[in-house]
């Protein structure tokens, strides 16, 4: 199943936004303190502990509330929605909920290509992804996130248009006809 990490404003070629950066500075007023998002997120807490899990700790509700905390000080700052952290996060619900086939068509714990894992998301969601490599504990390249691009959302509507992601590996994904491991 298709799950968010989080969503990263970045240009039509996939390059983050300036000033997008480590210390974001998007906006010309102050946006919310990410300590302070949770009681605007009640509406849709049901909906982000299941489509926007942390999966490092996916049972702690605290460890749940600091990454989600997180995303919105790295990201939902500079997103379409810098000032509405409740538009931010339930944004990137509605993109997973419209996804054509939300369920995942590959098995875990088997070997695929790198074009056979861009060739099935591409069967499920309609459009070309982009997949990220690392290692795991032994040495082998793994499948770590398949990133989705979208266009810029049109406010006050959340309507999203997905398309085909410029580049299609990031990270240590080795070239399209070598194996990945799919955890």
């Amino acid at each position: 199943m298709f799950t968010i990490h989080g969503i990263w404003p970045q240009d039509i070629n996939d390059q983050p936004i300036d000033p997008y950066s480590k210390f974001p500075q998007c906006t010309r007023t102050t946006p919310p303190l990410a300590q302070m998002i949770m009681p605007s997120l009640t509406p849709i807490l049901q909906d982000m502990h299941y489509l926007w899990p942390n999966l490092k700790n996916p049972t702690d509700t605290q460890a749940k509330e600091i990454f989600w905390e997180h995303e919105w000080d790295a990201q939902g700052k500079c997103s379409a929605y810098p000032m509405d952290p409740l538009r931010y996060f339930e944004s990137g619900l509605r993109l997973t909920q419209n996804l054509p086939n939300p369920d995942f068509s590959l098995q875990s714990t088997r070997f695929y290509t790198v074009q056979d894992i861009l060739n099935k998301v591409r069967q499920d969601v309609h459009f070309g992804a982009e997949i990220s490599c690392n290692r795991n504990r032994t040495g082998t390249v793994q499948l770590f996130e398949i990133h989705l691009c979208y266009e810029k959302p049109t406010p006050p509507e959340l309507i999203h248009k997905m398309r085909d992601c410029p580049h299609p590996t990031r990270g240590r994904c080795p070239n399209l006809f070598d194996n990945v491991y799919v955890p």
